[in-house]
């Protein structure tokens, strides 16, 4: 086990991590990989992160709340997000520059880059977040015909859903190997829930914007329910300004994309968290169907805060959440219904708080000190 290993010995592995995505940003992607780095530079060694030259004019540290603790380099002649021709450029760019570090390992997400990675027999953990869908015919052709999940250089294969596991080990043949389920986490220090006895909600609902992640149901829900705030916090301040301007109405309260570092101070003054999903979630972008395999990163935010959740009942979500003990599922969005679950919560403090207890103690098991621990034992 190279966890343990490494506080036996207190040997520091060297980790690069090649990232073809624009950081720091808002995208929930950036915003794992940022909180991956900087956990395994605190627990397991030294890392540096490789990345195109893209992102926020902002410094990942500030931008997420993190302290300065693992390396990143940013290739300057990526100025813009690696498509098309550019996609295999910089994996091919991004492996030449990490060699010059001599790493022990490898960590990607990118189907290319693990494939130039293997047949160069490094080692390498390689974590899967959705199908090869959307990844382009030279991906689908090599993953297709070449056992690349099942070489012994592959040390580690992370999926983040058991759903995800179970589709890529049927359609690659992957044989009985080491991989690991690692769903999201969140950074956010867990909230001691206290009672509350209130007499109307603040309903918070955190992420992207997107029809297909119940965003439309949400106003539509402010509509008929004039008890209750509505918090919506994601967007661009483009997006919120026009938003405003369709939706206008007092207990709708409509915010721009804020830092992930003020979002657990956002997140404590909400009541209630919501999870509206439509039966077909789409990836940001819209490019991607991804609701038989997500682990929505604001699911380990909302369990950290310590707050009831109300839930479209996706399969997926049962991997991590409880019907009544974590969430109150509902299987359609229907107003009404939706409605109805919110004034049972609002009107059942003792339940809210078994169910917020309940939350407090299962995110215990899904921080990131735990999940890289996870990744690195084998």
């Amino acid at each position: 086990m190279v966890f343990g290993f490494l506080c036996k010995h207190q040997k520091k592995m060297k980790v690069v991590y090649l990232f073809n995505s624009s950081l720091p940003s808002y995208n929930a992607n950036s915003l794992q990989v940022a909180n991956m780095c900087y956990n395994i530079a605190k627990y397991i060694g030294q890392i540096t992160l490789i990345t195109p030259n893209t992102g926020l004019k902002k410094t990942i540290f500030s931008h997420y709340g993190l302290n300065k603790n693992f390396k990143i380099l940013k290739i300057k002649y990526f100025n813009s997000f690696p498509t098309g021709l550019k996609y295999y450029l910089f994996s091919i760019i991004s492996i030449f520059y990490s060699l010059k570090l001599k790493p022990d390992l490898f960590i990607t997400r990118n189907y290319f880059t693990l494939f130039l990675l293997i047949l160069l027999q490094k080692k390498v953990i390689f974590e899967v977040h959705s199908s090869l869908e959307t990844e382009g015919r030279l991906n689908n052709l090599i993953y297709d015909n070449l056992p690349i999940f099942n070489s012994k250089n592959l040390v580690n294969l992370i999926f983040i859903t058991n759903s995800v596991k179970n589709f890529f080990y049927k359609k690659y043949k992957i044989k009985d190997r080491k991989h690991c389920i690692l769903p999201s986490s969140s950074n956010i220090v867990p909230v001691i829930p206290k009672p509350q006895n209130n007499k109307k909600f603040k309903i918070g609902y955190f992420g992207l914007v997107h029809k297909s992640r119940g965003f439309n149901f949400i106003c539509n829900l402010s509509k008929i329910d004039h008890q209750n705030e509505y918090h919506v916090i994601g967007g661009t301040e483009s997006d919120v300004s026009n938003f405003k301007k369709k939706f206008s109405r007092k207990n709708l309260i409509l915010k721009s994309y804020i830092q992930n570092k003020a979002i657990k101070d956002y997140i404590k003054k909400m009541d209630l968290l919501i999870l509206p999903y439509e039966k077909k979630v789409l990836s940001s972008g819209n490019v991607n169907e991804i609701s038989k395999f997500t682990s929505p990163m604001k699911l380990f935010d909302y369990l950290a805060s310590s707050k009831p959740i109300i839930s479209s009942s996706l399969p997926v979500l049962y991997e991590i959440l409880k019907n009544k003990k974590n969430c109150i599922f509902v299987k359609e969005l229907n107003i009404y219904k939706w409605k109805l679950e919110i004034n049972r919560f609002l009107n059942l403090p003792n339940h809210r708080l078994i169910v917020s207890k309940n939350n407090f103690n299962l995110f215990k098991s899904y921080t990131y000190k735990i999940r890289v621990r996870k990744m690195f034992n084998f």
